[in-house]
């Protein structure tokens, strides 16, 4: 059974989850699969498959594909994936498992926001500037701009929200959104800017902007 499915922009290509686990790569111009990943041992369903947008372009083709892939699963983990620069001809490399949300047995969704200055990390180790900047944003992350880096925001059915940081090399998890009184099936982010919109059982949408647009924290409805 397909769960989920993500078109690449030049439509050239999609990729699906299904209820065994596996991502799968097809090229629709000889209707075969390309390539095939097993997202976890234990082949738990994959509820979601997500990838940032790059931009507000008028026309979605011409947007470069983004190297960051998210998968929602039934074992109560996201698998963060780095597709490389050539997507799908580079192999997916996992960067990060986030966990603290609820997905088992139910179709939880996720929304990456891609900052518009974020470059991924880690930075060059021969730019000396660059390297201290990340290490104090490390050090003392209410510094970090929301607009330079990448976040992960996912449902939960324990009714909450989650949002991960996972543009730094060490993922964590830096807020859960309280407001909804049942679970929340899906969340989405504004493809430019820092706005999140949750959907909930409790029938209620809620829009959520970060309360300061210089810090990466605080989300509030």
């Amino acid at each position: 059974m397909i769960n989920s499915i993500y078109a690449y922009r030049d439509g050239t290509y999609v990729i699906t989850g299904d209820s065994k686990g596996t991502l799968s790569t097809w090229d629709l111009r000889i209707g075969k699969a390309i390539s095939s990943t097993l997202n976890s041992e234990g082949r738990h369903s994959i509820s979601c498959i997500h990838v940032p947008s790059q931009g507000s372009s008028s026309d979605p083709s011409r947007e470069e594909e983004s190297k960051y892939l998210a998968v929602n699963s039934y074992d109560n983990v996201i698998h963060v994936y780095n597709r490389g620069a050539m997507p799908p001809s580079t192999t997916l490399r996992t960067t990060a498992l986030l966990i603290g949300h609820v997905n088992k047995n139910w179709p939880i969704r996720s929304s990456f926001f891609l900052g518009k200055n974020y470059e991924g990390w880690p930075v060059p180790a021969n730019d000396e500037q660059s390297s201290q900047n990340f290490e104090n944003m490390i050090k003392n992350p209410s510094q970090k701009s929301v607009h330079n880096t990448l976040i992960l925001a996912t449902g939960s059915a324990d009714g909450f929200a989650y949002i991960f940081d996972v543009g730094d090399g060490h993922s964590s998890c830096i807020q859960r959104l309280h407001g909804h009184s049942d679970r929340v099936y899906a969340v989405d982010f504004h493809p430019c800017e820092p706005w999140l919109a949750t959907a909930s059982a409790d029938c209620l949408v809620k829009l959520w902007s970060a309360k300061s647009q210089l810090f990466l924290r605080d989300f509030d409805n």
